[in-house]
């Protein structure tokens, strides 16, 4: 069982999309999933009971988790029976909150979108984290000199990321309204293909 955070001291990077759509791409693997949200605006929350309301329910559970729910994320009883669980986190972190997540993660993803902002608080959160950690660029447009230029300054940092560029697409917003399959052209089926194997060698 591999537990899995999203995380960004920003708001509006993604994280929730993110999880949701790795989720449902790791389910359609075979894999079973559990997904814990930490975010009081309750994101995956919200998006697993739109899908249930559409009559087509996500193939796993979406629970709330406060930080105890986080904290029982280390204990095997609690975590048995699946292969993954994932962790939607709200960008504003008490230290409790935060401790409770890199504890409990084997692996820390860093959402983040393109511009100068944003790369900014990457590198805070990077830093804030110890754990095995890569940033994955959100909502990108490959052609635009902003996107270039955030990959160029995470790379400058030295910050390990995932090579999958998640690009903008209308297909993935309008996934947020209850969706329960994975657009294809979202590219979250490759980045699920690099994520397992950078948690099977972290």
């Amino acid at each position: 069982m591999k537990r899995i955070a999203f995380v960004n001291t920003k708001g509006g990077v993604g994280k929730t999309t993110a999880t949701i759509l790795t989720g449902l791409s790791l389910a359609k693997r075979g894999f079973t999933v559990l997904v814990k949200d930490a975010d009081p605006s309750g994101g995956s929350w919200e998006w697993q009971k739109k899908a249930r309301g559409k009559g087509t329910p996500l193939p796993f559970k979406v629970e709330t988790a406060a930080i105890g729910e986080i904290e029982e994320l280390g204990e095997e009883e609690v975590t048995a029976g699946y292969d993954y669980i994932l962790i939607d986190t709200p960008p504003v972190m008490q230290n409790t909150m935060g401790d409770a997540v890199e504890n409990v993660s084997d692996v820390i993803v860093i959402v983040t979108r393109p511009g100068h902002l944003d790369s900014k608080r990457t590198r805070e959160t990077f830093k804030s984290f110890a754990k095995a950690r890569a940033v994955l660029i959100n909502c990108a447009n490959i052609r635009q000199k902003t996107t270039k230029e955030t990959i160029n300054e995470i790379d400058a940092m030295g910050f390990p990321r995932f090579d999958t560029i998640i690009p903008e697409r209308e297909s993935t917003h309008r996934a947020g309204a209850g969706n329960n399959q994975v657009p294809t052209d979202s590219g979250f089926i490759e980045f699920a293909g690099e994520l397992i194997q950078a948690v099977e060698t972290a």
